[in-house]
Formats: structure tokens, C-alpha cells, sequence
């Protein structure tokens, strides 16, 4: 075998050994012999890489018996202000810079308990849970609901004003000899606003 064969075996074998010592054995693998991987907790007992224990060190998920590996330790689900790196790693809250805390507005949610305060979790999201957002949510209307309606109750107490349509809001103001339709046009504006708003419960 000439020289350039030689040097091809040698580059082949480099490749194979660097392979094998960047392998990871995980727990329930072979570990510690020279064709093993790496255990990835630490803890290669009789040849076979062990799981880990809450306090112990982890380099995957999956390395721990108990609770959920975070920085490289398996910990027990953390409280709001404890380190995380997924949001199921929390017991409640969001995970946010590595750190469990209470779902801001539009924030991911699993349960209501993860979000702040006046704010529960509707389709996935931490939303408004103030007392027109539950009316809202027992009736079924929709924001563009709501500004339709508000400018079609501005539109009818205009054109009322205008053609002298008769009053539907109960309440009108005479401008000019021009009977505007006071309380229609109030609850138009209003519900306009509202259904501005209501973005903040859906």
C-alpha cells in the first residue's frame, strides 16, 4: 500500500476515533468502555450509564428519574422566580429568560394559573379577564361584532337626525332644530370603543 493509502487509513481511523469519543451514552447504554459514549449524567455504574436524581447533573431531559433537567442539573418543577428552559420545566407561570414567572398579556398559557393577575388563559394566551371580557366570553361576541354594531348604531342615529327617522335610543337633543338621537348615538360610540377593546379578551 503506498503512502497516500497509508495516509487515507490514518485520516479514516482519526475520523472513527474522534466519533467514538464524542459519542453520549444515555441512561440504560454502555458507557465506559473504549467503544462506549460518554455517560451523560456522570454516573456509569458496571458498564451502563444510570439516570440521574433531583440535584444530580443531566445533559438531556430525559436523564433524570425525577423532574426535568435545567442548566446541566435535574431539578423538580420550579416555582414563579426559579430557573427554567421550557415552560412545562414551571409548576405554574411562563418560562421568560430562563426564569419562571406569570404570564404578561398575549403571553403562552397551559392553565389559567399561569397568568398574572385579571388575566386567564384563553386559547393558549394570557388575556383580559376583566368583567366585560367573562360577558364577552358567556355571549360569544367578537370584537368585529361589537364595532359593527357600534358604527351601524352611529350610522342609524345620523341618518335619523338628517331624514328625522324616528328615535330608537330614548333620549334626543335638539341642535338647530335637528332632533339627534342622543342615547342611540351614545350606545353606538360606546360599544364602537368596547369592541375596540375587546381585542384584549379573545
Amino acid at each position: 500500500m503506498g503512502a497516500r493509502g497509508h495516509s487515507f487509513l490514518f485520516l479514516l481511523s482519526g475520523i472513527l476515533l474522534l466519533t467514538l469519543l464524542g459519542c453520549t451514552a444515555h441512561p440504560g447504554e454502555k458507557c465506559g468502555g473504549f467503544l462506549d459514549g460518554t455517560c451523560s449524567t456522570g454516573k456509569c455504574v458496571n458498564s451502563t450509564c444510570l439516570s440521574s436524581v433531583i440535584g444530580e447533573a443531566c445533559s438531556a431531559r430525559g436523564d433524570c428519574v425525577q423532574g426535568n433537567c435545567v442548566v446541566g442539573i435535574c431539578r423538580a418543577p420550579s416555582n414563579i422566580g426559579e430557573l427554567c428552559e421550557l415552560p412545562s420545566d414551571c409548576v405554574k407561570g411562563v418560562c421568560k429568560n430562563s426564569v419562571c414567572v406569570l404570564g404578561s398579556q398575549d403571553d403562552s398559557c397551559a392553565k389559567p394559573e399561569d397568568c398574572g393577575p385579571d388575566l386567564t388563559c384563553v386559547n393558549n394566551q394570557c388575556k383580559s379577564n376583566g368583567l366585560i371580557c367573562q360577558l364577552v366570553r358567556l355571549t360569544g361576541i367578537t370584537p368585529g361584532a361589537a364595532i359593527v354594531i357600534g358604527i351601524l348604531a352611529i350610522a342609524i342615529a345620523i341618518l335619523g337626525a338628517i331624514y328625522g327617522l324616528p328615535n330608537l335610543g330614548g333620549v334626543t337633543v335638539t341642535v338647530s332644530g335637528v332632533v339627534i338621537d342622543i342615547g342611540l348615538l351614545a350606545f353606538g360610540i360606546i360599544t364602537f370603543c368596547v369592541g375596540l377593546g375587546l381585542f384584549s379578551c379573545v
